[in-house]
């Protein structure tokens, strides 16, 4: 499941049956249920040689077609399957359905998980970045940089983690760099408890002492006698961190505050689908699937990781 949630974000053009933003002529297409069928016509374009550079361009409008034409539309009646030189027509299934304007279902939720793993993946590292810093300088300096510090922290973590961000993204704005630096964050204070009190464990271990003694610099030691004892708590802490950054980017997209108005997102769709509940309830059940599917995913990894790390100190 993992392996397929990386292919989804580095695949995700060509996994998907149809552009993210691509609307089929609405009569036809309009609130189908799930594995409807319709048939699909299209002309070929005469433009098109056989040279890399047409076939470059062939593809291109195959994988990012944001629009129907009279060369490209969903057959109101049936005709039978015709492949000759200037026509093409085949029956397709929308195997989730599609919304209340025509858009494919599946091919949307393919690239909303692309587009959530990808701003958890930033603000993660920027979470990372921070917790692991700033607990290390806490743990290991100690005195009032240690209590500055944890004032600072338990200040962030009074305010619930969705409240802090909203607040953030409403002072701030809502573009999708701010999103991301905001989600990244909001997200460091749990980490920076968890490297300060394995740093205040690990600095009165004899080889951290010898260490400091023959004079190794602060980012050797951590970098080389720190990091790699603290990379297992690191670790299961950050992936937990990833599925708390991917439910509060799902909330800021249900509420419209993500800065991403020309791609679909996970809280986005099911935002949508909350319009049409009773007549269209697959718009807004599939892209709650896939967060329950996400949060299975990171449950099973976090429960994996939590025994390599007891086989690993045992």
């Amino acid at each position: 499941m993992v392996i397929l949630l990386i292919l989804l974000f580095l695949f995700a053009p060509l996994l998907a049956p149809y552009d993210d933003n691509l609307q089929f002529n609405l009569p036809q297409a309009k609130r189908l249920t799930p594995f409807s069928t319709q048939q699909l016509v299209e002309k070929v374009n005469p433009e098109y040689g056989n040279n890399k550079l047409d076939t470059f361009h062939k593809y291109e409008n195959l994988l990012f077609r944001e629009f129907v034409s009279s060369d490209y539309y969903l057959a109101d009646e049936p005709i039978e399957n015709v492949k000759s030189g200037e026509i093409t027509s085949a029956q397709i299934t929308f195997v989730l359905g599609t919304d209340e304007y025509g858009r494919d279902i599946l091919s949307r939720i393919i690239y909303a998980t692309r587009y959530s793993l990808m701003i958890s993946f930033f603000a993660i590292v920027i979470s990372g970045i921070l917790g692991i810093v700033l607990g290390f300088v806490s743990g290991y300096f100690g005195r009032y940089t240690d209590v500055v510090l944890n004032r600072i922290v338990e200040m962030f973590l009074a305010i619930p983690f969705i409240f802090l961000v909203i607040l953030s993204v409403a002072f701030l704005g809502d573009s999708v760099t701010t999103v991301i630096i905001i989600l990244g964050f909001a997200g460091w204070m749990s980490l920076f408890k968890v490297v300060r009190s394995e740093v205040l464990k690990l600095k009165a271990k004899d080889h951290i002492v010898t260490a400091k003694m023959i004079g190794m610099s602060l980012s050797n030691l951590l970098t080389k006698e720190y990091l790699p004892l603290l990379l297992p708590s690191i670790s299961v802490n950050l992936v937990f961190q990833f599925a708390y950054i991917l439910v509060a980017e799902s909330s800021l997209s249900f509420l419209g505050i993500t800065g991403n108005y020309s791609h679909p997102s996970l809280g986005g769709m099911i935002q949508q689908g909350f319009a049409s509940l009773s007549n269209a309830w697959w718009v807004a059940l599939f892209p709650t699937m896939v967060i329950t599917w996400i949060f299975f995913i990171v449950h099973n990894a976090v429960r994996k990781m939590n025994g390599s790390e007891s086989n690993i100190f045992r």
